[in-house]
């Protein structure tokens, strides 16, 4: 059994996945089928009461026949470290392996609370289908979301 918890995804938008599965003429049992779920599932996830796992929002991006970054309500512009992790699909434990760094470690990365080590930033950005400078962008952007407010 894991002993990570499933993380929030803060930036996921249940409003615009009822709009995209309604768009398809799909009811949410349909969709529950197709990537089976539950339609407690479908509609907790639609009435905002739960995010999905990043392999689920995937998975019901692929149903819906849309990107994953379709369901988040952040533009690709303001994405930060967990945006770019989230629509390929992959948690945390998924990429910390790939990348040969523990799931502390990512995490530490994703808050900003560690810099990434050029390797951390080739293998991240590899794993994310985005360049080196675009994973160095989205780590800023996480860490000015972490520190807004502060003075």
């Amino acid at each position: 059994m894991s002993t990570m918890a499933t993380i929030r995804i803060r930036t996921f938008s249940g409003e615009k996945m009822r709009d995209a599965r309604q768009a398809r003429g799909w009811s949410r049992g349909r969709l529950a089928i197709a990537i089976d779920k539950t339609v407690t599932s479908i509609a907790a996830f639609e009435n905002g009461q739960r995010s999905p796992a990043a392999k689920t929002l995937h998975d019901i991006a692929s149903a819906l026949e849309i990107s994953p970054g379709e369901l988040l309500n952040l533009p690709r512009v303001d994405w930060g470290m967990a945006e770019y992790r989230i629509v390929v699909g992959l948690d945390q434990r998924d990429v910390a392996d790939r990348a040969g760094m523990s799931p502390s470690l990512l995490s530490q990365i994703e808050s900003t609370y560690e810099r990434m080590s050029p390797t951390h930033q080739r293998t991240l950005a590899r794993l994310y289908g985005i360049t080196e400078d675009e994973i160095s962008a989205a780590w800023e952007r996480s860490r000015a979301r972490a520190t807004e407010g502060d003075s």
